[in-house]
C-alpha cells in the first residue's frame, strides 16, 4: 500500500504563505550530503543511466557515513522483505528507500514498498493497523528519489519522519485497480 505525501519546496514567498515542514532530525548534516552526492556521482560514472536502488543505495549511505566518520550500525538483515530498520545512526532507527521510476513526480512521494501486507483480512482498517505497526519500528526514512529529465537524472534526498507517515491513521482509504478480491488501496 503506497504512502503518499506532498513534497513542499520552500521558495521566496511572503512569510504568511510558507508552509512549515517538520524540523530535520540533524542526523544528515551538510558533510553527509556532500559525501552522498559524491558517491552518487561515482555510481553514475559506472552506470550512467541507472540510479542507485536497493542495496546499492544502502551501500552508498553506509560509505557516506564512513567518509564523514559518523558512527552508525548497519543491520545486516537477510532477505528482501524483512521488517526493521536498515541502520541505526545516533540512536535513531533509519529505513532506506528509493523511488526511481521514469514517471517519478517531483512533487509527490510514492512509497510502493512501505511494508508487506499479504495476510487477511484485506480491509482498510486492518491494513492501516499493519502499516502503523510497521512504522513503529522506525524513527525516520531516508529516501533517494530519481527525477528523470533526459538526458539528466535529478535527485531529491528526503528525510521523512515516521511520525509524519503515521498520519495514515486519519486517512480515507480508497480501492484502486482492477484486481478482483485483494485490490490495491490508496
Amino acid at each position: 500500500m503506497p504512502a503518499r505525501a506532498r513534497v513542499v519546496q520552500i521558495q521566496s514567498l511572503p512569510c504568511d504563505k510558507i508552509q512549515r515542514l517538520p524540523q530535520p532530525s540533524g542526523v544528515f548534516q551538510p558533510d553527509f550530503l556532500i559525501a552522498i552526492r559524491a558517491l552518487v556521482n561515482v555510481h553514475h560514472s559506472i552506470y550512467p543511466q541507472l540510479p542507485p536502488q536497493g542495496k546499492y543505495f544502502e551501500a552508498l549511505v553506509e560509505e557516506a557515513f564512513r567518509w564523514i566518520k559518523k558512527p552508525f550500525t548497519p543491520l545486516g538483515r537477510t532477505g528482501g522483505n524483512l521488517a526493521g530498520p536498515d541502520l541505526i545512526v545516533e540512536g535513531r532507527k533509519v529505513s532506506l528507500k528509493t523511488e526511481s521510476g521514469l514517471g517519478t513526480n517531483p512533487k509527490l512521494i510514492n512509497i510502493t514498498k512501505l511494508c508487506t501486507t499479504e495476510r487477511d483480512p484485506w480491509e482498510a482498517a486492518s491494513l492501516i493497523e499493519r502499516v502503523l505497526s510497521h512504522l513503529s519500528r522506525y524513527d525516520m526514512i531516508l529516501m533517494l528519489r530519481a527525477i528523470w529529465k533526459r538526458p539528466l537524472i535529478h535527485y531529491q534526498l528526503l528525510e521523512i519522519a515516521a511520525d509524519t507517515l503515521k498520519l495514515i491513521s486519519n486517512a480515507e482509504v480508497q480501492p484502486v485497480g482492477r484486481r478482483a478480491g485483494r485490490g490495491s488501496l490508496v
